[in-house]
């Protein structure tokens, strides 16, 4: 049976919550990411951690459990989640499998769905999927949606800013490992950071942002070669594959080996994108003058802070490196695709 862990930081009273006796299991779509996220999960006094390492029994089920039409990712956490659940000591009803889910064209949206259908067939159907989104109002989380839903947010965030620092030094390090090692250091202070501050907005806004700046003075601090000049290759595609290391087959490290810096496209650009995607769909159906479209501008200007707040530090660091907002990219974009992007009315609105 697996063990449940607790802990003392909470959003509230949560040993009624149906949740507290299971373990929630995250596919690691980056690793940095998973592990913030389970985090999170943690600060309002839910046990959780990213499914083990994927490898060559991930592959085995998942080609196993689908019918070869799904896109990889699929095929990947299916296998990642078949393989958790085959285990002896697995307990299937203290199991929440955490599975995300998005509307429009891509099959990610059939994840959660295939997923329930592939587990009642296998004889599973005591596995819980949670699968929490802003259409069925945080399904599942209940009263701790929202310390959750921006405690989650500033997970994925701050994860993001970490792998940046670690792609900008590891390549140009003196000593090998050493980037690796003040990673680990900067992400197990995060996590903590996430674990053991109350989820109060403010409060824990300043104390990410201290954790911030720990991680980014450690990693001022390597012995890097700052004279050596090396290619920079950015790397773009499907999120899932782009960041996950066994479905790109550490690509990233592959570049670097063969004397490149590599950057690539991180988890909030995905988010930034959907939200965009939220704006064009409320303009393409008339309610962009609604509740709705008012709670997802206030969203996004809360998310926008936030950014600012947490990105502040690295000014200096990110110089050159600058992400773009996600409306230029759409812009450059549009001789390619036939999507309009949302109206600069609502969507592009300077939240500072």
């Amino acid at each position: 049976m697996l063990p449940i862990v607790t802990h003392e930081r909470t959003a509230g009273p949560t040993s009624a919550h149906p949740l507290t006796a299971k373990r929630i299991y995250i596919p690691p779509m980056a690793y940095g990411s998973a592990r913030a996220f389970a985090s999170a999960f943690r600060a309002i006094g839910l046990d959780a951690e990213p499914t083990p390492p994927s490898d060559h029994r991930t592959r085995e089920l998942g080609a196993r459990y689908t019918s070869g039409d799904e896109c990889y990712p699929a095929k990947v956490t299916v296998g990642d989640f078949m393989k958790l659940l085959e285990k002896p000591e697995t307990d299937p009803s203290r199991v929440a499998l955490f599975m995300p889910t998005a509307e429009g064209p891509c099959r990610f949206g059939q994840y959660a769905p295939y997923l329930r259908h592939v587990l009642d067939h296998n004889g599973y159907s005591a596995v819980e999927i949670l699968s929490p989104t802003s259409q069925n109002a945080y399904q599942g989380l209940g009263s701790l949606a929202k310390p959750f839903v921006r405690t989650g947010w500033r997970a994925l965030l701050c994860a993001d800013l970490l792998e940046k620092l670690l792609l900008l030094c590891r390549p140009y390090e003196e000593r090998r490992g050493d980037s690796e090692t003040v990673y680990e250091e900067a992400l197990a202070d995060l996590c903590h950071t996430l674990e053991s501050t109350p989820v109060e907005p403010a409060v824990q806004l300043l104390s990410l942002r201290d954790s911030l700046v720990r991680s980014r003075d450690r990693f001022r601090k390597l012995s890097r070669n700052r004279h050596r000049t090396l290619p920079v290759v950015g790397i773009v595609g499907e999120i899932f594959c782009r960041l996950n290391t066994f479905s790109n087959e550490n690509l990233i490290r592959c570049l670097e080996g063969y004397g490149a810096e590599a950057w690539v496209s991180d988890i909030v650009e995905w988010i930034w994108y959907t939200n965009s995607e939220h704006f064009r769909k409320l303009q393409l159906t008339g309610r962009i003058w609604t509740t709705e479209a008012l709670g997802a501008w206030v969203r996004k200007r809360v998310q926008k802070r936030d950014e600012h707040v947490l990105t502040a530090p690295f000014v200096e660091d990110f110089q050159g490196r600058e992400e773009p907002d996600i409306y230029e990219i759409l812009e450059c974009a549009r001789p390619y695709s036939r999507a309009r992007a949302p109206s600069a009315k609502w969507s592009s609105m300077s939240v500072r």
